[in-house]
């Protein structure tokens, strides 16, 4: 890429990587300024100057940005910066370039603030601010705090510069720029480290019940236990969600582990979903659980719906051309019924979708030879499976 003519070219949330040039592998700045925020330059060449970048009487100012694995055939693997130019950087690291990365002809052309780098970073070098001091981390630098310190990768090799619980680049950003997104003093370079929170244990739901049943307008407790959080300080919320009967929702319970609703007829499923302050650390419960809402006097079976589901035969057997089975569902249910004969060849194929409750449902073997057949009735997950003779 070649900027000239006194432009300015932004560059942010870039990845520049694998370019090849004679000077400038990536960039090469003809009296033009280079603004780079939230990038990445990897394993960019120049045959002779810059492997990265090339300077010619020039500007470059690198933010929060992760540079690695440059390579030139003569000087200033990740940048080279001839007079009159200027070379700044901030919150940035710079790791596997070889020795001084960055060739500036005058050192009173260059600041760096809170970089990290592998080796020291410019040649001519000085250290930037002397005399030495200690960082936020309690980490010797300089007194504009740059580290000279190996990056802490979680894996280089696979190109994932995402940095250790150990390294030395966590929280030792400039204070000005934004927090990371845990809420922490942001980190060195481009990518955030990878931090040994622990998120909220398993945990399960106490009551109601697997299959409870309750009648219209109870009042119906909801109770779990606690996921417990083993980081200091953290604090574990929850949220109760609710799905069936035209309901779809979430009750958020602060740190409370109990609710209560009143439901009227209906299946229901619910499940908690707890999270700590961290990010990315919700844990939903062990199980997710059904229980129904149900009037006697509108239930012509049984007078309830079924807690569980069943199958069972209810007609004749052996039968001549048809018999029946009878079906309980404690959910509505897409059901698919199918026969086999005793080599296991599919003889007939049923699909039908049922509300929760006690169906009777006819078998019809008036086209099928006479025999032992299997009939296997499938809803969701649920299976079940009977053994008929049909006799002609």
């Amino acid at each position: 890429m070649w900027l000239d003519n006194l432009v300015t070219g932004t560059f942010n949330f870039c990845t520049l990587t694998r370019n090849h040039a004679l000077d400038g592998g990536a960039i090469y700045s003809d009296s033009a300024e280079i603004q780079l925020e939230y990038c990445l330059l990897d394993s960019n060449y120049a045959a002779r100057n810059g492997g990265g970048i090339f300077l010619d009487e020039g500007t470059s100012v690198i933010r929060k940005s992760t540079l690695v694995n440059h390579h030139t055939g003569s000087s200033g693997a990740v940048m080279f910066a001839t007079e009159n130019s200027i070379v700044g950087a901030n919150s940035s690291l710079f790791a596997d370039n070889g020795n001084l990365p960055i060739r500036v002809a005058d050192p009173l052309d260059r600041e760096f603030y809170f970089c990290l780098s592998d080796e020291p970073i410019a040649m001519p070098w000085e250290p930037n601010g002397l005399p030495p001091a200690v960082n936020f981390n309690g980490d010797s630098c300089d007194s504009r705090m740059n580290l000279i310190m190996e990056p802490g990768f979680v894996n280089a090799a696979g190109r994932d510069y995402h940095l250790l619980s150990t390294s030395h680049a966590l929280h030792a950003a400039d204070s000005l720029l934004p927090l990371d997104a845990d809420g922490t003093r942001a980190d060195i370079g481009l990518f955030s480290g990878v931090r040994p929170y622990h998120v909220p244990q398993p945990f399960n739901l106490a009551y109601p019940e697997r299959n409870a049943s309750y009648h219209p307008g109870d009042s119906i407790v909801f109770v779990w236990n606690e996921a417990i959080d083993y980081d200091p300080g953290d604090t574990v919320t929850y949220s109760m969600w609710l799905v069936g009967a035209g309901i779809d929702t979430t009750i958020h319970t602060g740190t409370l582990r109990s609710a209560t609703v009143r439901l009227f007829n209906g299946e229901y499923q619910w499940w908690v979903i707890a999270v700590s302050q961290r990010p990315e650390t919700p844990r939903e419960s062990f199980e997710r659980r059904r229980f129904v809402v149900s009037d006697p006097a509108l239930n012509a079976n049984s007078g309830m719906i079924p807690l569980e589901f069943g199958v069972k035969l209810t007609g004749p057997n052996p039968f001549n051309n048809s018999t029946q089975l009878e079906l309980a569902l404690p959910h509505s249910a897409d059901v698919s019924i199918v026969i086999h004969d005793v080599l296991g060849r599919e003889t007939m194929r049923l699909q039908q979708s049922y509300a929760a409750g006690v169906h009777t449902i006819g078998v019809d073997g008036s086209t099928l030879a006479s025999g032992v057949y299997w009939v296997t009735v499938r809803a969701g997950e649920e299976l079940g499976r009977v053994k008929v003779m049909l006799l002609k």
